[in-house]
């Protein structure tokens, strides 16, 4: 997890995506970084998960300095693209598999954002157009809110970030509050706060310097087919197919991986795949309310990593810590 921040327009502090970044810096302990032009400041608050050199920290910045990159998340199929960017003379400072899509974009603009695997929110100023580019991966793992202030654009991951900004209109949605209490959740893009919106999950919205618009189209939206298998075994097969390749994929890391088990399914499918690819190398957590019978999942949480041959961490949640820690 990683935290990204930006303001463009004219006239901008320099100040505010720092306190931006700062706001956000549980996201991302290990570095801040910063790309600062006439019009657009870009931040980054870096969790260091895939190379931990300080050449992997962010902005990735283009040689000529008019394109950079800031991006929360993971690109699983990275190395489908570096082969083939290496190969036309692209130079990579890091093993970092953020840094494909600053060389992507300059190579092939908008159109690889498509190809991605990954779970991401993406930042990208593109100098030479005057335009910043906000992505976010196809199911929204990874959150990115915006807001217009005058001529200006802010972004960031967190909303509490872009209340930094004072000029910032913090007004509530009373449509999506109302929702929020029927509901448990907010809609479409909109958030609690009325002038500030969610990029969707799947969506690049897009921010032009010349004339201050913003315009959004999608590179993926869901649709679902409809296989005729003829026996109900191949199904079976296919899904664990799938399941073992997701998880594979969550593990590319070049520090220990954990992983959240209660003793449900989900989280027990996701453990074992895990200790199976790791080798047993996988640390597993588990949350304990202390309260026996029904929402006691530590005592079978247990059973199952002690079955997968995993170390298991029994983490106390107790009410005192709602009250210290919210």
């Amino acid at each position: 997890m990683c935290g990204i921040a930006g303001i463009a327009g004219e006239s901008i502090d320099p100040s505010v995506v720092k306190v931006m970044i700062a706001m956000m810096k549980h996201r991302g302990p290990d570095n801040s970084g910063f790309y600062l032009s006439d019009s657009v400041h870009l931040g980054h608050a870096r969790l260091s998960i895939n190379d931990l050199t300080k050449q992997a920290n962010q902005p990735f910045i283009s040689e000529e300095h008019n394109i950079a990159v800031s991006l929360n998340g993971e690109i699983y199929n990275f190395k489908d693209f570096k082969g083939p960017l290496e190969q036309k003379g692209y130079k990579f400072q890091s093993w970092s598999d953020s840094e494909i899509v600053l060389h992507a974009y300059i190579e092939y603009g908008l159109k690889f954002i498509s190809d991605l695997n990954g779970m991401f929110g993406i930042s990208i100023w593109d100098g030479n157009k005057k335009e910043l580019y906000l992505i976010r991966d196809r199911l929204g793992i990874k959150p990115l809110y915006y807001a217009k202030a005058g001529h200006q654009l802010l972004f960031a991951s967190e909303l509490k970030a872009l209340a930094q900004y004072r000029e910032l209109d913090l007004s509530i949605d009373l449509q999506s509050f109302a929702e929020y209490v029927a509901f448990e959740n907010v809609f479409a893009n909109r958030t609690l706060n009325k002038n500030i919106k969610m990029v969707s999950p799947g969506e690049i919205v897009s921010f032009r310097l010349s004339d201050h618009s913003i315009k959004a189209k999608y590179f993926w939206t869901t649709h679902f087919n409809v296989y005729d298998y003829p026996f109900q075994e191949d199904i079976y097969k296919k899904y664990l197919r799938i399941l073992e390749a997701s998880v594979k994929r969550h593990l590319i890391s070049d520090v220990p991986v954990g992983s959240y088990l209660s003793a449900g399914f989900d989280s027990s499918s996701v453990a074992y795949w895990s200790s199976q690819a790791l080798n047993g190398n996988l640390k597993t957590f588990t949350g304990s309310f202390g309260v026996p019978g029904f929402y006691d999942e530590a005592t079978d949480a247990a059973k199952i990593a002690k079955y997968f041959n995993c170390p298991n961490r029994r983490v106390e949640i107790r009410p005192e810590d709602f009250i210290e820690n919210i």
